[in-house]
């Protein structure tokens, strides 16, 4: 056995200026795939959209070329260049090298800023292989270009000008990200869309790799903002005219209530998306619950033996933005996802609760907001019909003695723990995972086919044998309930099916498909068959999805390997690092596919914890995700055609 190495003094290490972002950039960006390549244009953006937030900016333009270099420029008033009196550096060059330095830790520089932490502009030039810096202000041009966050010479004054601004352009560094990573058009296109509506008066523009120059800016703020979610999602039709509108010098929220049967929801602080949502979006909802609830009261509605609306009735169907301003929020993590400030939640909660309910109340606005309550009451008893049809199903079940279950599962031994479901493509591989199996913890589901598109074709979907047995295997059932509807001014009832799956049977639900186009398919079926109807499973962590190798090897050194990419193999075999066999020729082993292994090696690429690999399945940005789904698995050809047309030089096919 090895000696154990001392521990001692010698083994302390301090990480100077840019050190420590390079060396763990993830705890600064959140990843080194695509999400932390946005996150550095977004960190930049918000330098430039703060000066618009204070009054100091009307323009930012946005500029992505195909060979990686980004350029964002702003008309604010530029970062000072003028040597700091105590550290002896430009401000320019303190702001792009130091870590927690900036205008925005009072209120004397800015009032409302998303960039708190004076992170993001050195974290950005840290990350990048170049990085130019251009100001302009007090009446020059200025200069300086950095690599690897290290500045190459000092500030240079330029050529006079009259203008102000700030341009950074940058390449990221190609030895620090994940290989292949690249910029998403439609992510920008999104997320100037949204600051565009966030911030009034402010034009942004986009030029992508190429394409036409493209302008963002927004005349009718949140409610413009609100209708375009609305008109992204298949079918779904507003239940009012105009989304409700509410404004105040730090808070604005617009509100639209459709047929959909779930909630779409964008949260920003200081015009960051908080995709994580925190204690604004908490003290929101509440408030709008508590609204509709008071103001259905003071109408005399609410009879002695209804159940007041709760949260998920005032919350179906509603598509809601929320904008909210604040000098220093706190947010979970320099990725800002969650905001955690404790004081906004029922500043908020207040706000909206009486804002809403005055709205509501307001006679001008009688035959919107009764429309509003229409669609809460039919909420809230589609929810007490599915209740009571749980019930009678768990009843049933009861008499009984047992659950019925699919002929196709092979369930698991213990009912609680860390038991694990394999949904698996084909007999021939659910029959090689049966037989290797822990029969205590993990149960295999086999597929027979491809499910249907449930974003395409809707509740109609759970009609189909196949996804009612997949759904029963999980622990869940689609249950038919009784909606009232109002039609042609008449009420009447209409069956609906649902899903509910409150009570899963396993912890983790594991998706095993084929290394190949259509095991691809298969996956994306599932997951939005998931993300449509059974979204909490996502939420909640258990979806998994088991990566499947393309090639099995035998290394001289480290033994039978299993690998995922042929850029892994290629290495290999360039190195002669495989073992041959007795014809001479490398011992590689191509899987066409689960079927054709072996039981043993389904076992070690699949089931056992120490040697497979499983992908959780998140919905960072649930808002981008909603609509990415609805893009590409909904019915309308003409939008998903363009995306494929952008997309098609980019696709990894395996023909």
């Amino acid at each position: 056995m090895a000696a154990k190495k001392a521990y001692d003094v010698q083994q302390l290490k301090i990480l100077k200026g840019l050190e420590a972002v390079r060396l763990r950039p993830g705890m600064y960006i959140g990843s080194v795939g695509q999400r932390g390549l946005h996150h550095l244009i977004e960190e930049i953006v918000a330098n430039s959209v703060d000066e618009a937030l204070n009054g100091d900016a009307t323009r930012v333009d946005v500029e992505i070329a195909k060979s990686g270099w980004v350029t964002v420029a702003d008309n604010g008033r530029g970062i000072p260049t003028a040597i700091h009196p105590e550290e002896g550096v430009s401000g320019l060059e303190l702001v792009l090298t130091n870590l927690h330095a900036g205008g925005k830790f009072d209120a004397d520089g800015y009032k409302f800023s998303g960039g708190l932490h004076g992170v993001g502009a050195s974290v950005v030039n840290a990350l990048s292989q170049e990085l130019k810096a251009e100001v302009q202000r007090d009446g020059y041009v200025w200069t300086q270009t950095y690599r690897a966050g290290v500045p190459t010479g000092q500030v240079e004054q330029g050529a006079p000008s009259k203008k102000t601004g700030t341009s950074i352009s940058w390449l990221y560094d190609h030895t620090i990200f994940e290989k292949d990573v690249r910029y998403q058009h439609e992510h920008w296109q999104r997320r100037l869309r949204e600051l565009a509506a966030l911030v009034p008066g402010l034009t942004l523009t986009l030029k992508f790799e190429g394409n036409a120059l493209e302008t963002f800016k927004v005349d009718g703020g949140l409610s413009d903002f609100v209708q375009h979610l609305v008109s992204q999602k298949n079918g779904v039709v507003p239940v009012h005219k105009q989304p409700v509108r509410l404004t105040a010098d730090e808070l604005d929220i617009a509100l639209l209530w459709t047929d959909y049967d779930q909630e779409v929801l964008a949260g920003f602080v200081n015009a960051i998306y908080t995709y994580d949502g925190g204690t604004h979006i908490q003290g929101a909802r509440s408030g709008v619950r508590k609204a509709i609830n008071d103001a259905y009261a003071e109408l005399g509605r609410l009879r002695q033996k209804d159940e007041p609306f709760t949260q998920e009735d005032c919350r179906e169907g509603l598509f809601f933005v929320l904008s909210y301003k604040m000098h220093d929020p706190i947010f979970e993590a320099q990725s800002k996802n969650k905001l955690t400030s404790s004081e906004v939640q029922p500043l908020v909660h207040n706000w909206v609760a009486a804002q809403l309910k005055d709205w509501l109340l307001l006679n001008e606005n009688r035959p919107e907001a009764d429309r509003i309550f229409q669609r809460v009451v039919e909420a809230r008893d589609g929810r007490l019909a599915a209740k009571k049809a749980r019930d009678a199903s768990t009843a049933r079940k009861g008499l009984l003695g047992s659950t019925t279950l699919p002929g196709k599962l092979a369930d698991c031994i213990q009912k609680t723990g860390d038991t694990e479901l394999f949904i698996v493509e084909g007999d021939s591989a659910g029959g090689g995972l049966k037989a290797k199996r822990d029969r205590n913890l993990q149960a295999v589901m086999p597929l027979r086919g491809k499910i249907e598109n449930a974003e395409k074709n809707g509740e109609g979907s759970l009609t189909s044998e196949a996804i009612k047995d997949l759904i029963s295997a999980i622990g869940g059932q689609v249950v038919t309930i009784d909606v009232p509807v109002k039609r042609n001014g008449k009420m009447v009832t209409r069956k609906k099916l649902t899903v509910d799956v409150s009570q899963p049977r396993y912890q983790s639900i594991c998706i095993c498909t084929d290394a190949d186009v259509d095991g691809g398919h298969i996956t994306t079926l599932l997951l939005t068959l998931f993300h449509r109807f059974a979204p909490g499973l996502i939420r909640d962590g258990r979806v998994f999805i088991v990566e499947m190798p393309l090639y099995r090897v035998e290394h001289k050194k480290r033994g039978r390997l299993y690998l995922f990419a042929d850029e892994e193999l290629q290495g290999f075999v360039k190195k002669g690092e495989i073992k041959t066999r007795g014809d001479g020729s490398p011992d590689i082993m191509r899987f066409k596919g689960l079927g054709e292994m072996q039981p043993e090696q389904l076992k070690e690429v699949a089931l056992d914890p120490t040697t497979r690999r499983l992908r959780r399945v998140t919905i960072g940005d649930a808002l981008e995700a909603d609509e990415m789904t609805s893009l590409l698995m909904g019915s309308r050809v003409e939008p998903r055609k363009v995306f494929i047309e952008e997309n098609a030089l980019d696709a990894d096919l395996d023909i």
